[in-house]
């Protein structure tokens, strides 16, 4: 049997703005995510996507969290999701995107996944901790220049908020634009507590890449979990 191929449906990024994304990523990750978030309209607009990919003669979507997004899905949404995907005959290998802004959407997150998995199915994501995110850059700053675009990107971290915070500066010879983003960094005993509290068993956290047990001086970790 050969390795199933997966299409991601990020790659329609840039797709309600006509693909005219001049302003960075988080433009067409916001106008994709207020496209799809109404529940009235989900379904037509999520099989508009899925009936293209499965055209294109693809079995299996890697969905984007803009897409679905456990910020707003709903039940509603899922069953929507679930019922177009079975028709279309697309099964879903990950879900694509960041979460756990906060521990509830953290905890979210978890159970839908928990809720999709057939038993003895595993759950796996990469997580920056506490640690990583406060120290994430020397002097808070990084540029340079990648061909003809210049970069210069600032990190701060919140200790009252337990965020951390980028300004992403590109210039182009079209143009330039600026991209923030905010995370938040989990320790990997909290990571194990929030997993397991969502209803999952065996949890493993590991350091990346080199799958050794993680301890309180990890910078970036992998999670597996088995649903019961």
């Amino acid at each position: 049997m050969g390795n199933l191929v997966s299409f991601m449906s990020a790659n329609f990024v840039a797709r309600q703005l006509g693909y005219r994304m001049t302003e960075g990523w988080s433009q067409g990750d916001e106008a994709t995510s207020r496209h799809f978030r109404p529940p009235a309209t989900f379904r037509e607009r999520f099989e508009a996507v899925v009936r293209d990919v499965a055209a294109l003669g693809f079995r299996a979507m890697d969905v984007w969290t803009a897409h679905l997004s456990p910020r707003w899905a709903t039940p509603e949404h899922l069953v929507a999701a679930r019922d177009v995907l079975d028709h279309h005959g697309l099964s879903v290998p990950s879900i694509a995107g960041s979460f756990g802004a906060d521990r509830a959407e953290f905890d979210a997150a978890c159970r839908n996944v928990l809720r999709h998995l057939a038993p003895g199915g595993v759950f796996v994501f990469d997580a920056n901790t506490e640690l990583a995110l406060r120290e994430l850059w020397v002097g808070g700053k990084v540029e340079g220049w990648a061909d003809d675009v210049y970069y210069s990107w600032r990190h701060t971290y919140d200790e009252a908020a337990g965020l951390a915070y980028v300004e992403a500066y590109c210039s182009t010879p079209q143009g330039s634009f600026v991209e923030r983003h905010a995370e938040r960094g989990y320790a990997p005993g909290e990571l194990r507590s929030l997993v397991e509290g969502a209803g999952f068993a065996d949890v493993a956290v590991v350091t990346y890449p080199d799958g050794e047990p993680a301890g309180d001086d990890a910078d970036r970790v992998w999670v597996a979990a088995r649903r019961p």
